[in-house]
């Protein structure tokens, strides 16, 4: 069902959610077979993914080198592939989770996402995870992995359901 989908990932699999949950075919990145569908989903969660590219300055030595190496020094690049880029009121509903201690995607990427998704009226939630960094499967994290795995399932539920408000 193409009214029905739903996008989770974690770190650069986050940051690929929520580019399908942004971008449409005004981004340019529809090609091949299938153009008259859309590529957007309807709902998204991203795990600490990084949404501002040319924002990576804070990370550790690895993160920038994982940028670097992926986009090289091309400043256009890394604007093209950075979500927060894309948000428009018709992006699609938003469970953002993000560790308080994360040093390799530094929180401030999810809430300045969150910030702008909700300034554009979509729904969005976010939650920083205490105890843990750059992961959601740290014992002792608050909520805990259990829990974060059921808000995901909780929010698939909500947002994919047919006359969802969200």
């Amino acid at each position: 069902d193409p009214e029905h989908i739903g996008a989770h990932g974690t770190s650069a699999g986050g940051n690929l959610a929520a580019l399908l949950g942004t971008t449409d075919a005004a981004a340019g990145f529809d090609i091949g077979e299938y153009l008259d569908e859309s590529s957007r989903v309807q709902a998204v969660v991203d795990m600490y993914g990084p949404t501002e590219l040319t924002q990576m300055d804070d990370s550790t030595r690895f993160g920038q080198l994982v940028v670097q190496f992926s986009f090289g020094g091309s400043e256009k690049l890394r604007d093209g592939g950075s979500p927060i880029n894309y948000v428009s009121p018709d992006s699609a509903a938003f469970l953002i989770l993000h560790g308080a201690d994360d040093q390799l995607v530094r929180p401030h990427h999810s809430q300045d996402l969150a910030q702008r998704l909700q300034a554009a009226g979509v729904p969005v939630s976010l939650l920083v995870v205490q105890g843990t960094g750059h992961s959601m499967e740290t014992p002792g994290q608050q909520p805990s992995p259990a829990a974060v795995r059921a808000m995901c399932v909780d929010f698939f539920g909500r947002a994919l359901a047919p006359g969802s408000p969200l």
